[in-house]
């Protein structure tokens, strides 16, 4: 009887310690399982910033790869990185590129493959799980796509588009206007399609490429409005998508009254900046990594130098660089930018005002959209990569 007792007894705990172990399988999966998908959604928006910036250097003529890996690191993903300090536990991330002359575009693929480690199915399993995601982005020139890049939807300005100065070049992207386009600009070039409402005022020596059926007269269907704006300000107020990622990193900044950077202050650090107020700086904009400006009042820029990459990456505009909420008629702007050395990337966007640069030495990649445009300067390069990405193109998750 009392063999039959200690048997029973010794069964019960076998049965306790096969229950535990499902409990803690159960357990594990839910926590370190849970925590992976969150991984997920962050890795994919790396590789989808990597991808759009390998696609961006590919159409600059610049190293992909370098641009790429640069860019995925930011957003916290480093090939070889090891995570908790175990070298045996590491990210990856692989970077190819390929041109396709049918199309005249080149792609640009990365794959993360983000490491954890696991907390409680380590106990019966393994020591780490990885997911692995992947980007496509794509250089495409020509116009095959009719992409615009300036962009001026006023109908009261009498130039809603105005580029004046010499040696200034609008490249792989085209020019719409709302009313009419003025360039009085000796010795620039257009490559892309001029597109206006009421007939435009061009030099004599401007080039158009292609030269003929340019500039044309768009339809009423075709004339830009404000409801096609590509971002506006409350897409980026807190509880939206764009700002709750950025907030899951720790890398969104809501400040309430106007900003005035000084030569003394610190770097901005990278992230996303929504200003209820005006954002000015006499000064380089010195930062730590890429930023994206957002706010309700003007943006006002006035210094030697501007050098600055977008942090925000949206999957339908791209890269959003600058944007603001303020209003102005045709004499006053909402984002001015004035410097004799400038170099940026990104969406410019004023939904509601215009927008003004005054330039010597420019080089920018990126769309300017707003209520009107004037652009002044000598030796400008404006140009639009066209690039896209496919989002999620496959998932995988190893437990």
């Amino acid at each position: 009887m009392k063999r039959l007792k200690r048997f029973e007894s010794g069964q019960a705990i076998i049965l306790l310690a096969v229950a535990m172990i499902g409990l803690l399988g159960m357990l594990g999966l839910a926590l370190d399982g849970g925590r992976l998908y969150w991984i997920q959604r962050d890795s994919q928006n790396a590789a989808d910033a990597g991808a759009m910036s390998g696609a961006r250097a590919a159409c600059a003529n610049q190293d992909i790869e370098a641009a790429v890996r640069k860019f995925v690191k930011l957003n916290g993903y480093e090939d070889g990185a090891a995570v908790g300090g175990d070298p045996n536990i590491t990210h990856k991330v692989d970077v190819t590129y390929w041109h396709e002359d049918i199309n005249d575009a080149t792609y640009v693929k990365v794959v993360v493959t983000a490491a954890q480690r696991n907390t409680f199915l380590s106990v019966i399993g393994p020591e780490a799980s990885y997911v692995t995601v992947e980007a496509i982005g794509k250089c495409a020139l020509g116009l095959n796509n009719g992409n615009t890049l300036i962009t001026g939807y006023s109908t009261q300005c009498e130039n809603s588009v105005n580029i004046s100065g010499d040696d200034i070049r609008v490249d792989q992207g085209n020019i719409l206007s709302a009313t009419d386009v003025k360039i009085t600009s000796p010795g620039s070039t257009i490559n892309g399609i001029i597109g206006y409402g009421i007939q435009p005022e061009l030099s004599n020596n401007l080039t158009l490429n292609p030269a003929t059926h340019n500039p044309v007269q768009i339809s009423q269907d075709w004339i830009p409005e404000l409801s096609n704006a590509p971002a506006k300000w409350e897409n980026f107020l807190p509880g939206s998508k764009i700002a709750t990622d950025a907030q899951v990193k720790g890398e969104y900044y809501f400040i309430t009254g106007n900003i005035h950077r000084n030569p003394q202050d610190e770097p901005l650090p990278s992230g996303l900046y929504v200003i209820n107020g005006n954002f000015m700086s006499n000064t380089p904009i010195q930062t730590t990594g890429p930023v994206t400006i957002v706010a309700s009042g003007k943006i006002t820029v006035n210094a030697a130098s501007i050098d600055l990459e977008p942090y925000v990456f949206d999957s339908e505009v791209g890269p959003i660089l600058l944007l603001s909420n303020a209003a102005s008629n045709c004499g006053n702007d909402a984002i001015s930018l004035s410097s004799s050395s400038a170099t940026w990337s990104g969406a410019i966007i004023a939904p509601y005002g215009g927008i003004s640069f005054s330039m010597s030495d420019n080089s920018g990649i990126g769309i300017i959209w707003g209520h009107h445009v004037n652009i002044s300067g000598s030796h400008i390069l404006i140009a639009d990569p066209r690039e896209s990405t496919i989002h999620t193109h496959y998932m995988q998750l190893v437990l």
